[in-house]
């Protein structure tokens, strides 16, 4: 299952990418950023080859008609349609990622046959084989609870040599002597030395512990007082000291302090037989043992996530979308003044009003700077070409009203169309009274935004604040500690 789910995502990854490769709508996508380029072919590819795209009678949208509106018909459309591309591309990248790391995280367990492993295995590696690691899931009931464990199980090789063993003794108990007059309910080992001190243990209790602390009974219904002499030996320095512990009963303990139990049993390797892991079907306390593979991650909801990243990409492209509307129709409203100033001094001059769109659209054009882009002066520029091809002023103003539909612009329009034709003297007039009327709501709006400004500066001033007086006081604070 997880091969074949590997072979889908290689299969989306290179079909994505195949029209990139082919060079697929590269000219469209030429003046986009890299990371842009990288998926808008494949989503013009989907806009392109979209089931029954030539049959459904097309529905224009609210925000494909906002790019007709703003640009035009024919640049609209096209605009629309990278912005859509880019979409697509951005969401299908996010959720072949998503898919991909959703692999890797369910990446299956191969034995050495080669074969995905379902359930744990327990034999024992070979002779010179390292020691296998298996995660595994353990469920303990006693019939009306129930306790679960996850754990890594080391299983080691079948023969192990005394260095290793050794080590391992040493490692795992070095804490006995912590232990005197404590409770216990499994086999420990005692550590062979601490530090220059060298220990030999023997068992005043031969019955139920052996030297080693192996325990020949496991805990059962009854407690039991296990005795053990300790000799340390350091140089020609010895000294002997008995210690006693408590083999307490299984059925005192919790269910969770068992499962603690169990897994210590099987770390330490006492169900360990010369061919496999002996685990048995249940313990002295009469639990039932259930043992089986851990469980992998299920695939809904990184399903889930993935959706739900997609709707937020989406949502979140459309949104940055009317924010660069409202920026552009905010600049509009800021260059108006310079606008009806420079129309005014041009009427006085004694030119026509037509004449003034055509003079500050070329002016606009011979001074524009390749990354500035003022939008108001885009569109007189543009009234000013429909003008010379022929095109009434005020179909070109009405045009322009479409594609603009702002208070202040209305009102220019509305004004510039009836002062046109009551002549000049009245224009001038009218224009100088609404150049002055646009200066102050300028000088309005740019007061909020550096207002709204301050507001925005008041967190990360805090912040600096803090850091300058934890600099300043640190000092003092380390003299008096």
């Amino acid at each position: 299952m997880w091969y074949a789910a590997l072979g889908a995502w290689v299969i989306l990854v290179l079909w994505m990418f195949w029209p990139l490769l082919r060079g697929y709508g590269s000219a469209e996508s030429r003046d986009a950023p890299l990371a842009e380029r990288l998926v808008m072919p494949w989503g013009l590819w989907m806009l392109d080859h979209r089931p029954g795209r030539n049959r459904r009678k097309h529905r224009e949208s609210a925000l494909e008609a906002q790019f007709i509106r703003l640009l035009g018909k024919t640049e609209g459309k096209e605009r629309y349609r990278r912005f859509q591309a880019r979409r697509i591309g951005t969401l299908t990248l996010g959720l072949i990622i998503l898919f991909g790391f959703w692999l890797i995280t369910s990446f299956p367990k191969v034995g050495s046959d080669g074969k995905e492993n379902d359930l744990p295995k327990l034999e024992r590696p070979a002779y010179g084989e390292s020691a296998r690691r298996e995660k595994i899931r353990l469920t303990l009931t006693d019939g009306a609870s129930r306790s679960e464990k996850t754990m890594v199980l080391s299983i080691p090789e079948k023969e192990m040599t005394e260095e290793e063993a050794q080590a391992r003794l040493t490692e795992a108990m070095d804490y006995i002597r912590l232990l005197n007059g404590r409770k216990i309910f499994s086999s420990v080992k005692l550590p062979d030395a601490y530090q220059d001190v060298t220990f030999h243990y023997t068992s005043l209790s031969p019955e139920w512990i052996r030297a080693d602390g192996t325990l020949l009974e496991e805990a059962g219904a009854e407690r039991r007082t296990l005795w053990l002499r300790i000799t340390g030996k350091i140089r020609n320095l010895k000294k002997s000291e008995v210690i006693y512990l408590i083999q307490g009963p299984l059925n005192e303990m919790s269910l969770p302090e068992r499962m603690e139990v169990l897994a210590r049993k099987i770390r330490q390797g006492d169900y360990l037989s010369e061919e496999r892991m002996e685990i048995p079907e249940t313990n002295e306390a009469g639990d039932v043992i259930v043992i089986s593979a851990e469980e992998k991650a299920s695939v809904f909801p990184w399903l889930i996530i993935s959706l739900l990243a997609g709707l937020l990409v989406w949502f979140f492209q459309e949104q940055e979308q009317k924010n660069e509307w409202k920026k552009r129709d905010r600049q509009i409203l800021l260059r108006l003044p310079e606008l009806t100033g420079e129309l005014s001094i041009l009427t006085g001059a004694g030119l026509t009003l037509p004449a003034c769109f055509i003079r500050l659209g070329r002016d606009y054009r011979q001074k524009k700077r390749d990354n500035s882009i003022n939008y108001l002066y885009e569109e007189i520029a543009r009234v000013g070409e429909e003008v010379e091809e022929g095109i009434s002023l005020r179909e070109a103003l009405e045009q322009m009203l479409i594609r603009n539909p702002i208070p202040e612009i209305r009102r220019l329009i509305r004004m510039l169309l009836l002062s046109e034709r009551r002549g000049g003297a009245y224009l001038i007039q009218r224009l100088d009274e609404f150049t002055e009327e646009a200066w102050e709501q300028k000088k309005k709006r740019v007061r909020e935004m550096s207002e709204t400004a301050d507001t925005k500066l008041i967190f990360p001033l805090t912040l600096l604040l803090v850091a300058v007086l934890m600099i300043v006081l640190a000092p003092s604070l380390i003299s008096l500690g």
